[in-house]
């Protein structure tokens, strides 16, 4: 890897890192209400539009550069979906959101929620890596809101409605799309119904690592011939995925791990809320594992009418762990399935509720079937829907959600009272806590609060980029053009004064952008334009072959032939083989049109049927 891959590779890196290190929490009231905050993610360049034609202007300048670039939507309502064009993002590193942070100002729109076949319409396609989508509303289009094929996405903040295929398209082209997040979104059809059976709301194909939580999804039902897909659906070779803190409100079938023999692998599915009144024609299972092994479902909460809140089908299903969840219908082998059950409840009343009408299944009371009569699983569940830690009595609650209850003083609710605490105004602050360095906080109540310089010189590591090297530290000398951040200011400093992609160690004049080791190199003009220090020259002004003269070489606007026959053909092809002009009989031919570089021409006379090539540059 050469000086300038690695320089772009860091870069890359960097613009991840800060992509996906920000804390973008939100709850299913907050997504509900509409009051779910912005996470502000910036990469690279800054671009604010306000209509179609300034965002597909962007779009395709990313497109040609790679990426690197934030595209901000004013407010308004943009037409960007059809079947003769839609967002096709091959760029990476690139974010799409609007401007205000309010997901209900800036609309994408297609056509409407129609059969586009055999067409395309898509809200946004994501072909290239690392791309955030927040903050806007994509509505009312043949195929998908959101397709990609692509990994390191984050969907933050998102609304996709009336769609007539699926909501979100992961295709299983290559290896799939891997580690994306989906959370704080809200998903549904406004009429209370789907226009088709062929729809859903995540249906992710190949897809590994991916993190759904903290999502609504409403009404996703078929209206004729079968059920619909799944609200969130992993399946085709999927794996290692988790899906947590959702609500999930008359969806013909809740959250699905695999389906029939195409199969899934691992992944969690815990703390969700699912319910369905019935009152949809084809209302299915909560959740279902099909071809599902190794899969942990751990404290949902589910209240339907199809027979079997859960189902765990087929003989590969098997070393799957079910605990804790609270159901109203029974949770069921099928076809060979194998799991473990534990500490389940399978006969939930609807008035435990706060509404199940709305799909609330948060306790109103404390029940004696349910709370703390749960299994303490750890760190694979630590808190419930709303985030609140586990347990709040003397052991965790059966369910999605975990009763705060009385008569115990924890007011920053993490779990330990106000004598066990030594701050109990901060959830962040307990016994239990994880000491974070460097912060003058005593986080887990030990009395000591912590301070890491392992280079030992007087940076900590929280103000060090490199605690490592007492060489690299916020007050160091920026050395440039070695690839490091000496002064920890987030940027390597190179100095390319020409600005043509070669810094000034790379670069024999970096004054000037037409010289560098990537340049083309002109003949006879004294200038070594490619930096390998020989200059390129030639004396022929005249090539000759048999009785074929052409003048002059190199050329600026204007060649001429000589031939003994006054009858010949003449074809001009450029360096990569295409022909750019054919024609007869003419001496002197204009190249004023042609860009400089290398072309062949081809000369067939009366006198002979083999042509005779030669080779002329065009310089200026």
């Amino acid at each position: 890897m050469n000086q300038k891959q690695i320089f772009l590779f860091l870069i890359s890196l960097f613009i991840y890192t800060n992509n996906y290190s920000q804390d973008c929490s939100c709850t299913i009231e907050q997504v509900e209400s509409n009051t779910v905050e912005s996470c502000n993610i910036v990469i690279g360049e800054v671009v604010t539009i306000s209509n179609e034609s300034e965002f597909y202007s962007a779009v395709n300048n990313a497109n040609n550069t790679g990426g690197n670039m934030t595209i901000l939507f004013m407010d308004g309502e943009y037409n960007l979906a059809s079947t003769s064009q839609y967002p096709y993002i091959t760029a990476s590193n690139m974010v799409f959101r609007s401007l205000s942070g309010n997901r209900d100002d800036v609309i994408i729109s297609g056509q409407g929620m129609q059969n586009v076949n055999p067409g395309t319409e898509i809200g946004i396609y994501l072909v290239g890596d690392n791309i955030t989508v927040a903050d806007l509303t994509i509505r009312n289009v043949g195929n998908h809101g959101i397709a990609t094929t692509s990994d390191n996405h984050l969907i933050h903040n998102v609304k996709i409605q009336n769609t007539y295929e699926q909501m979100i398209k992961g295709n299983s082209v290559g290896d799939g799309a891997d580690d994306c997040i989906v959370q704080c979104s809200l998903f549904e059809y406004t009429n209370g119904i789907g226009p088709q059976w062929y729809i859903g709301g995540l249906d992710i194909h190949g897809g590994n690592n991916w993190i759904v939580r903290d999502n609504v999804f409403k009404n996703i039902s078929s209206p004729s011939q079968q059920e619909a897909e799944h609200a969130v659906h992993f399946w085709d070779n999927s794996g290692d995925n988790i899906v947590e803190r959702n609500k999930i409100v008359n969806c013909d079938r809740g959250i699905g791990f695999g389906l029939g023999s195409s199969p899934n692998t691992g992944g969690i599915i815990r703390n969700n809320m699912i319910t369905n009144d019935g009152s949809g024609t084809f209302h299915d299972v909560g959740i279902g594992l099909e071809t599902s092994p190794n899969t942990e479902v751990y404290n949902n909460s589910i209240h339907i009418a199809y027979q079997n809140a859960i189902e765990y089908r087929f003989p590969a299903t098997m070393n799957v762990q079910i605990i804790n969840n609270l159901t109203n219908r029974g949770i069921t082998s099928r076809n060979g399935g194998q799991a473990e059950e534990s500490n389940n409840y399978e006969e939930a009343n609807s008035n435990w509720y706060v509404d199940v009408n709305e799909g609330d299944l948060r306790l109103i009371d404390n029940i004696s079937e349910v709370t703390d009569q749960g299994i303490d699983l750890g760190d694979l569940v630590v808190v419930d829907i709303d985030q609140t830690q586990r347990p709040q009595g003397i052991s965790y609650d059966i369910g999605a959600h975990e009763l705060i209850q009385e008569n115990i003083v924890d007011v920053d609710m993490d779990g330990y009272n106000s004598d066990e605490d030594c701050n109990d105004e901060d959830s962040a602050i307990n016994p239990d806590a994880e000491e974070i360095p460097n912060n003058d906080i005593d986080e887990n109540c030990d009395g000591v609060i912590l301070v890491i310089d392992n280079d030992m010189d007087g940076f900590n590591s929280a103000e060090d980029c490199n605690d490592e090297d007492s060489a690299i530290n916020s007050g160091a000398e920026e050395i440039p053009n070695n690839d490091i951040d000496e002064n920890c200011d987030g940027v390597i400093l190179v100095i390319d004064n020409d600005m043509d992609g070669y810094n000034s160690d790379e670069d024999c004049n970096d004054e000037d952008s037409a010289i560098n080791p990537d340049a083309e190199e002109i003949p006879n003009n004294d200038i070594d334009e490619n930096c390998d220090g020989e200059i390129l020259s030639t004396s022929l002004e005249e090539t000759e072959n048999n009785d074929i003269i052409i003048w002059p070489n190199p050329a600026t606007d204007i060649i001429h032939i000589k031939t003994k026959s006054i009858r010949f053909s003449v074809t001009i092809t450029n360096s990569v083989g295409q022909k750019v002009l054919v024609l007869k009989n003419t001496q002197t031919i204009d190249i004023s049109n042609y860009k400089p570089g290398l072309y062949f021409i081809s000369i067939i006379d009366a006198n002979s049927i083999i042509p005779v090539t030669k080779m002329f540059s065009i310089y200026r």
